[in-house]
């Protein structure tokens, strides 16, 4: 699907996806985007349930995508 969508100029990351899911996910990521896509990770604290928004840089995003290659190559 993620071949499909186009290019996103914003992306923000729902801190309701489990972490196992949203780590194969990042693998799909960077197909999404663009050299000036904005992608934004909504964090929420485990103790209060404060959620706090970080920007990632687009070479996070390929740094977190390639981790997840190897995820997926495992499988």
């Amino acid at each position: 699907m993620a071949n499909h969508l186009g290019k996103a100029d914003l992306l923000i990351v729902s801190s309701g996806l489990p972490a196992p899911s949203l780590a194969r996910a990042w693998y799909y990521i960077p197909r999404m985007l663009h050299a000036k896509s904005q992608v934004f990770v909504e964090r929420a604290a485990v103790s209060d349930g404060e959620v706090t928004i970080r920007r990632l840089s687009l070479d996070h995003v390929h740094l977190l995508a390639s981790k997840a290659t190897r995820l997926h190559r495992a499988a």
